[in-house]
């Protein structure tokens, strides 16, 4: 991470790391899915899960960063639902409103310090210890969202355990009943219930995602 990743260019025209396309793409969104990004700016995930034909709502608790996710719409010929500004944390819609979920938290963002030298300075233990619960109140209120039979999906661009598989530990305790899906996929590699992308791997940034399906009912 003291070299810069390469610029990847999707075919629409948004500058967006490989490994969050591959974030998207684990959402696995269906036509006519209501999709809800819970923490959607600057809008690269949102608008891709667009690209499937769901009905995606994007929301960002900071009013500037959902404006970047209305202006990339645009930008894209994204065709979103919605975007607003709201927290996360009590989303502002009736619970059992989706289909499917994803939780792309703020974190650390230690993998990512290819593009944000100055991260290596700038974040504390103690930073990784307030994220980690803001991460644990953010899927709490994604699971609350979710409908039965749903999917909710967790990502960060980091890979502390405790934004990681101390995250997927507390869904195993208040969401038993919730499955973790397996990621088959080469270009991830396994940590814990979830899946890890390194650096190194592939040439991104780092990842972590875990796919929780709901019960049905």
């Amino acid at each position: 991470m003291n070299r810069p990743p390469p610029v990847t260019v999707r075919p629409d025209g948004y500058t967006q790391d490989q490994a969050s396309q591959w974030v998207a793409e684990l959402v696995d969104p269906q036509p006519g899915d209501r999709v809800l990004d819970m923490c959607a700016g600057p809008g690269g995930k949102a608008t891709a899960m667009a690209l499937n034909q769901a009905t995606v709502v994007a929301a960002d608790h900071r009013r500037h960063r959902a404006q970047l996710v209305a202006a990339n719409s645009v930008k894209t010929g994204a065709s979103l639902a919605g975007v607003l500004a709201a927290d996360g944390c009590h989303p502002p819609f009736r619970p059992n409103s989706f289909d499917r979920v994803l939780v792309d938290a703020p974190c650390s963002g230690l993998g990512v310090l290819g593009r944000r030298a100055d991260a290596r300075w700038r974040v504390s233990p103690g930073d990784v210890v307030e994220l980690a619960q803001l991460q644990a109140d953010l899927v709490r209120a994604a699971f609350e969202m979710v409908r039965p039979g749903g999917v909710v999906a967790y990502s960060v661009c980091t890979m502390t355990k405790a934004e990681t598989v101390t995250i997927d530990e507390l869904v195993a305790r208040e969401h038993p009943s919730a499955v973790a899906v397996p990621i088959d996929d080469p270009r991830w590699r396994s940590h814990g219930r979830g899946a890890l992308v390194l650096p190194q791997d592939h040439n991104t940034d780092g990842m972590f995602a875990v796919i929780y399906k709901t019960p049905d009912g």
